[in-house]
């Protein structure tokens, strides 16, 4: 069943990552489109760069569980965490996939990627009596 946060808890979750290292700002952009888009995790880790349209700010996907269209705003705040990630935290890659591991190989993050783990941390060092 889905959970719901309050913007306070959402406030805690993101101020635990920390955005100095690669990894951390990663994960700060993932739990940002989260937690501002409403987007489901498998359709934030399936993002591609063709689905980023920077001139008219805007997300646009196939949602992978219904298959339905979905064009959604793309934020200053939200355009800023992703640039933050390509700019100082994804590693070199040819991947159409926005957001990567950061082991070798540099693979897209998604079904082989169990990223509940990072998202349960996050929510355990912000006192989230949910996770």
């Amino acid at each position: 069943m889905p959970q719901v946060w309050s913007p306070e808890e959402i406030d805690k979750i993101l101020a635990v990552i920390d955005t100095a290292n690669p990894v951390g700002r990663r994960n700060y952009a993932i739990f940002l489109l989260l937690a501002r888009t409403g987007l489901r995790i498998s359709d934030v880790l399936g993002l591609k760069f063709s689905n980023i349209n920077w001139k008219e700010n805007c997300i646009s996907l196939s949602q992978q569980k219904t298959g339905n269209a979905l064009s959604l705003p793309l934020s200053k705040e939200l355009g800023m965490a992703i640039i933050s990630y390509l700019q100082d935290g994804r590693p070199q890659s040819s991947s159409a996939f926005i957001f990567l591991s950061h082991n070798a190989p540099f693979q897209p993050l998604g079904e082989h990627n169990n990223f509940n783990p990072e998202f349960h941390k996050y929510l355990r060092r912000a006192g989230s009596e949910k996770g």
